[in-house]
């Protein structure tokens, strides 16, 4: 029963865990919402992704579509120098038949992890995802409940000869902070940088600006994101700097300060993700410390989830010991 406690314990952490990891990560989980690939995917069926650099044709792919301005999960049908031939496993037709460009291997983001030359689905997957998602609020007032009564029903004063025991419940703390290190190192790591720059000239040009000059800036960069993942833009070198959301973009607008002297002046906006558990009251109050510490809230809050619905299923006052088979060889 211990055994089977174990796996259940690790196998919810394990995947709350990679339902929050984003699309660049090495592994991560997602689901199909289209009828395009089936039978071997149907609307609703999840999947797990893995990264990898070598894309043969046969492979089932996740990738960003400029065109559809959206992660896309189709079969390589064929790979030409100027790019991958895709489609739709109940398409008719490949994407660029269809009037899409070939997909760019650094659009790839992952191969779909196979079984048997079988795709792995996970049949329903986003079904439970999206009344999650939809119900995030109520969620997260659960798991701070659940934490509340994990750590009440944890307390221990007792000692015993050799003092404080170290419990089941240090090492989920230990854990918990391990893996939101790791998840908000993932973030981070994966954050897209867009870079504009533009020469401070004497007299000007079409694409600079003169000396002692401000110039308009408005650019558009795509807004990445899941289920569970949303993203937003931290702007650099911009006065007055604006950014305006779509579903599938960010327009970022404002003003290239003058410069005193010729040189170079650089705009930066940088896309980070974060998952999708706070208010956005608390998001932007948090985006106001640092970008960072909105990234690393949120992720510490998400985790809190599947780490306290699993330590509500263990006993975190039991002594923390070896497993049997270590035990047995010393």
């Amino acid at each position: 029963m211990n055994v089977l406690r174990s796996v259940v314990l690790a196998s919810m952490v394990g995947v709350g865990v990679l339902l929050l990891l984003p699309a660049h990560a090495p592994v991560s989980v997602s689901y199909v919402y289209s009828d395009s690939m089936e039978p071997t995917l149907s609307p609703g069926d999840g999947y797990v992704l893995r990264a990898t650099d070598d894309v043969a044709a046969g492979d089932v792919v996740t990738f960003w579509s400029g065109s559809k301005d959206e992660f896309v999960t189709h079969r390589v049908v064929a790979v030409t120098e100027r790019g991958l031939v895709t489609k739709g496993d109940a398409n008719d037709a490949t994407d660029q038949a269809a009037g899409h460009p070939p997909v760019d291997r650094d659009a790839v983001v992952g191969e779909a992890v196979t079984v048997g030359g079988s795709v792995l689905a996970l049949p329903g997957f986003g079904l439970g995802v999206e009344a999650l998602r939809s119900n995030r609020e109520y969620a997260v007032g659960a798991a701070v409940v659940a934490s509340a009564l994990s750590v009440l029903r944890g307390r221990d004063t007792g000692r015993d000869e050799r003092g404080r025991r170290l419990r089941v419940g240090h090492a989920y703390v230990g854990a918990f902070v391990l893996a939101c290190g790791v998840v908000t190192a993932l973030f981070v790591t994966t954050s897209m940088i867009h870079r504009w720059e533009f020469v401070v000239t004497a007299s000007g040009s079409t694409s600079g600006q003169a000396v002692g000059e401000s110039l308009a800036f408005q650019e558009s960069v795509a807004r990445p994101g899941n289920a569970f993942v949303d993203s937003f833009v931290h702007v650099r070198g911009l006065a007055s700097a604006s950014v305006a959301s779509t579903p599938t973009a960010f327009e970022v607008t404002g003003t290239v300060p003058a410069r005193s002297s010729t040189g170079v002046r650089s705009v930066a906006a940088t896309t980070y993700r974060y998952p999708a558990v706070l208010p956005r009251a608390v998001l932007d109050a948090l985006r106001a410390v640092h970008p960072l510490a909105a990234v690393a809230v949120s992720v510490s809050v998400a985790l809190s989830i599947p780490f306290v619905l699993a330590g509500a299923l263990a006993d975190l006052r039991r002594p923390l010991r070896a497993p049997d088979w270590l035990a047995r060889r010393r």
